[in-house]
This record gives C-alpha cells, sequence and structure tokens, in this order.
C-alpha cells in the first residue's frame, strides 16, 4: 500500500503559506505496520536517504526475526489492548449520538443512507476519551449492502483540547474519512483529511489541512515473508 501525506498551512488570508507532501511504502510485517519514505514533494527520495530509510526497515525486520518468545507474546498481547480499546470507543457511538436518515445516495457506485449525527445531550461518557465525541457533529454515509460506513464527515462544536494544553482545536474544524470496499472483501481506510484551527501550546496560532491518501493495495498470501534487503 502507498501512502501519502499532503500538509497546507494557510496565512491570515486563507493562501497557502507553505506546502509539503511525503509518500511511503506500508509494510506489514507479522501485524505491525511500518512506514518507509519513498517520496518528498513529488520526488524520489534522494539515494543516501533512501538508503537510510531501507536501512530503518531492516532493522526493524531484523529485530522482530530475533525475538524471544516472551517478546512476541508481549507484541501481540499490545495489539490486542489496543484493539479492545478502539472497540470499547466505538461502542460508545451509538449512546452518543441522535441520529436522522437524510437521504439515500450513490457513493462509489454503492447505495448508500446518508445520516445526520448530533450530539444526545443525555449522553454520559463510560471512558474519558469518549467526551470528545460530545464536541462534533456529523455526516455519515453507511453502505446499504455491508452495512459499513464509507464516509463520515464531522465538524467540531466546541475547542477540542488535546494533550495536557499542548494544542487547541478550534470551532468550525472539519475531519473527513472515507473508506473503499477492496475486491468485494474487506473495507480499507482511504482518505483522511483534517482542515484545522488550532493553537499551539496556547500561544502559536496555525490554520490548515492536512490530508492521508492510501491506494495501491496489493494482496499479500498467508505464506509471504518480508526479509531485510541483505538477504534477498
Amino acid at each position: 500500500m502507498v501512502e501519502k501525506r499532503t500538509d497546507r498551512v494557510f496565512d491570515s488570508s486563507g493562501k497557502v503559506k507553505t506546502a509539503t507532501s511525503k509518500s511511503f511504502d506500508i509494510l506489514n510485517i507479522d501485524g505491525i505496520r511500518y512506514h518507509r519514505q519513498t517520496e518528498k514533494d513529488g520526488k524520489p527520495l534522494p539515494s543516501d536517504e533512501a538508503r537510510k530509510a531501507q536501512e530503518t526497515i531492516d532493522r526493524k525486520i531484523a529485530e522482530r526475526k530475533n525475538e524471544t518468545e516472551a517478546q512476541r507474546r508481549q507484541h501481540l498481547a499490545d495489539q490486542e489492548k489496543r484493539r479492545t480499546e478502539a472497540r470499547s470507543f466505538l461502542k460508545e457511538i451509538p449512546d452518543a449520538f441522535n441520529f436522522q436518515i437524510l437521504r439515500e445516495e450513490t457513493l462509489d457506485s454503492r447505495r448508500v443512507w446518508v445520516i445526520r449525527a448530533e450530539p444526545n445531550a443525555g449522553y454520559r461518557p463510560r471512558r474519558p476519551e469518549a467526551r470528545i465525541l460530545q464536541k462534533f457533529h456529523c455526516t455519515l454515509w453507511i453502505d446499504q449492502t455491508d452495512y459499513q460506513w464509507a464516509r463520515v464527515d464531522c465538524e467540531s462544536l466546541d475547542t477540542v483540547s488535546f494533550g495536557l494544553f499542548v494544542a487547541r482545536l478550534n470551532k468550525g474544524a472539519h475531519v473527513l474519512f472515507e473508506q473503499t470496499r477492496l475486491n468485494n472483501e474487506v473495507w480499507l481506510m482511504k482518505r483522511i483529511q483534517v482542515k484545522y484551527d488550532v493553537r499551539l501550546a496556547l500561544l502559536k496560532h496555525q490554520a490548515g489541512e492536512f490530508e492521508q491518501v492510501h491506494s495501491n493495495f496489493r494482496k499479500f498470501q498467508a505464506n509471504s515473508k518480508i526479509v531485510p534487503s541483505g538477504e534477498q
């Protein structure tokens, strides 16, 4: 899979002040995702930077090959913990919003319901991190065949803080997620876009747009192996 990240920063008049982009090959090694940078601002990495990027991947592969059984079990336990936490967060969503079907549409040649989600005033979060749900309203595009979300577009209704006074996302910020149905088998993340207006460390103000696009999905066989470049 290829991942392209684009970051644009706007000046006070809304014009693009700076724009950068990076492209990565995404490798899944024993269930863990690794990023290998291949391009910067639309151009291939210089040979020395490309070599360093490959050396980093080679080192990580070697580390995984040399893991003890205890380390491997710990990695698996950590992955399962993250999945459990993600599932617990998602289970809060039905209680956090009031839903209304607006209309039906066709999205990427698939029929979808367009649903509005407004914060539920009576919602009481069961997990501390779920409090953030009360500060957004969203529009969802739900696939009528698989009941999967194909697109989610959320707007912040209030200031959203991240970390201990590290950054604050101002009211009106937009977050967009898009998934695609691949080979009629699985749904995978296709695009993330964040239009932000933030205050960093409560001092520096910055407005911009971040976009992450996934493409060139590749299917690995169950017995596929990724080995360090020197062993190929």
